[in-house]
């Protein structure tokens, strides 16, 4: 099905209820058939949405542009009351090229700039720039980086500090 508009007005959802639940938009994913649907495979995309844009006039003329999608992940279980998935965003980097750029996992993992799965929370392929992260006072069980953190560091220095045991480390780094 496709739907087509020719206003300003984008296209949208209503949903009224005497409940939380909201607007949704839904993709189901089956092998097989409509008639005899069988299990979807692990790596199969489940739903996605993408942005595409014309470039020039009359058929295939409109270029993939940047999307996402929901992809089955067997990695995390099984389908028993909910199937795991993990959620991709992907773009063209260039005219000829599509690349992944960040996952979401079923754990809530997340990797920028990679495709591989991590164990940490963050897994950040490719260099992070920041200023200071928090910008107020050091707080227990929390870690900032940052500009002349903590007394009298030079704007130069950057510093990491970090509690463990109820024991403050800094680790601080001069910039060439």
């Amino acid at each position: 099905m496709i739907l087509t508009q020719n206003s300003n007005t984008p296209l949208g959802m209503f949903y009224a209820a005497d409940n939380a639940d909201g607007a949704g938009l839904k993709g189901y994913k089956s092998r097989g058939t409509v008639a005899a649907p069988v299990s979807v495979s692990n790596g199969d995309t489940i739903f996605s949405m993408e942005g595409w844009a014309f470039h020039g006039s009359g058929p295939n003329q409109a270029k993939f542009g940047a999307g996402m999608r929901f992809v089955k992940d067997d990695a995390f279980g099984t389908a028993n009351t909910y199937a795991p998935q993990r959620t991709e965003f992907y773009n063209a980097v260039n005219t000829t090229t599509l690349q992944t750029n960040m996952i979401i996992y079923p754990n809530g993992n997340t990797a920028i700039g990679s495709t591989t799965y991590s164990t940490a929370k963050l897994f950040v392929d490719g260099d992070i720039k920041t200023g200071v992260l928090d910008g107020g006072a050091y707080a227990a069980g929390n870690w900032r980086l940052g500009q002349g953190i903590a007394g009298t560091q030079p704007a130069n220095t950057h510093q990491i500090i970090v509690e463990i045991d109820n024991q403050l480390y800094v680790f601080a780094a001069a910039l060439l």
